[in-house]
């Protein structure tokens, strides 16, 4: 019979014919949802990708979000090391899988092509 697992867990069967199965956590790069645990077709093809932005330790029972000021391209992410800061003059929000340039950068790229003066009141054309 197939056992109710928690959240971060999925079922999984000790033979082929699963007549017996049992609760393994959630493996890291990945994570299981309480849809996940309670499935009533076993196994690791179950287990759902981690996505950008986002990284899944081991056991997770939903992915945790990059934090404000960083970001992660890759899919299936297990630690939060994967979460890189972004570069000078771009930011992200919360669960970013890329950076953006910031409002200030691109006034400051704008008008080094141009030639400008930037004053408290806006940016100027010299």
């Amino acid at each position: 019979s197939i056992p109710p697992c928690r959240c971060g867990e999925y079922v999984d069967c000790i033979d082929d014919s699963c007549r017996q199965a049992y609760c393994e956590v959630c493996p890291e790069g990945g994570y299981c949802d309480c849809e996940v645990a309670c499935a009533s077709l076993p196994g690791l093809a179950n287990v759902k990708s981690c996505p950008p932005g986002h990284y899944c330790p081991r056991g997770a029972g939903w992915p945790v979000a990059c934090s404000e000021g960083t970001f992660s391209p890759d899919r299936d992410a297990k630690k939060s090391a994967s979460c890189k800061p972004c570069p000078f003059a771009m930011s992200s929000g919360q669960g970013a899988a890329s950076c953006t340039l910031t409002q200030l950068s691109i006034i400051i790229i704008a008008c080094s092509s141009a030639g400008c003066l930037c004053l408290s009141g806006g940016c100027f054309m010299v």
